[in-house]
């Protein structure tokens, strides 16, 4: 449990506190750094720190809270910046980009730190995600561009699909091609996910397909023109 200062220069020291945690975790590992480094490297003390907090853990915590808390404003950002009046096929890639420029950063240092909370960790994530996906039905099922027949499930599982992927490859994606290797870069991943997102989705143009004019289908591959 945090013990939360209320002068100001206790308050400094908090914020030393924490932000020598989070730079020393994040380069060594969660596990890797103990008190004793912390407060060196915050130019603090044993005792300041444990009049801030119980232990280790309790630090961990808070220190996981504020980078939720981090990862809950750039979304918040994002959405102000939403845009409905994009062609259906844009808004796809914007909600992609945005998806990535919210979980991405620290997104190693937030794992890794839910890992020591356990249960806790997975909860804060899931309740995050959550909201990310609601969001995301609400922005893409607002004018029926979406052709799936089960649009608010498509565009849930999409979204799931690729906090997935963001969750498994925080950085580029590599790989080996006959002996050579190959990267898709963050930009690269963006329009790829976005391309699997229209396909499923049905964001395209419609073809017709049967002797009836109301055969139709999306044209999948004129996502790729």
């Amino acid at each position: 449990m945090l013990h939360a200062p209320k002068q100001t220069r206790s308050k400094k020291t908090l914020e030393r506190i924490l932000s020598a945690a989070r730079n020393l975790m994040a380069a060594e590992g969660v596990d890797s750094v103990g008190v004793t480094e912390i407060v060196a490297a915050a130019d603090s003390s044993v005792g300041s720190f444990y009049a801030r907090f119980d232990g280790k853990e309790d630090l961990v915590r808070v220190l996981h809270e504020r980078l939720w808390a981090e990862a809950r404003s750039r979304w918040h950002e994002a959405l102000e910046g939403w845009d409905n009046n994009l062609p259906a096929g844009d808004r796809v890639i914007h909600l992609v980009g945005m998806l990535q420029d919210t979980v991405r950063p620290d997104q190693e240092l937030r794992r890794a730190l839910a890992r020591m909370l356990d249960q806790e960790g997975a909860a804060a994530q899931a309740a995050f995600e959550d909201r990310i996906v609601s969001d995301a039905v609400s922005l893409m099922h607002a004018d029926g561009a979406i052709r799936h027949p089960q649009p608010g499930a498509a565009i849930a599982l999409g979204a799931r699909f690729v906090l997935a992927v963001l969750r498994d490859k925080p950085g580029p994606l590599r790989w080996s091609h006959n002996g050579e290797d190959m990267e898709l870069d963050s930009p690269g991943i963006r329009g790829e996910l976005a391309t699997a997102l229209r396909g499923y989705w049905g964001v395209g143009t419609l073809v017709q397909i049967g002797p009836d004019p109301s055969d139709t289908a999306v044209e999948y591959f004129d996502i790729w023109s």
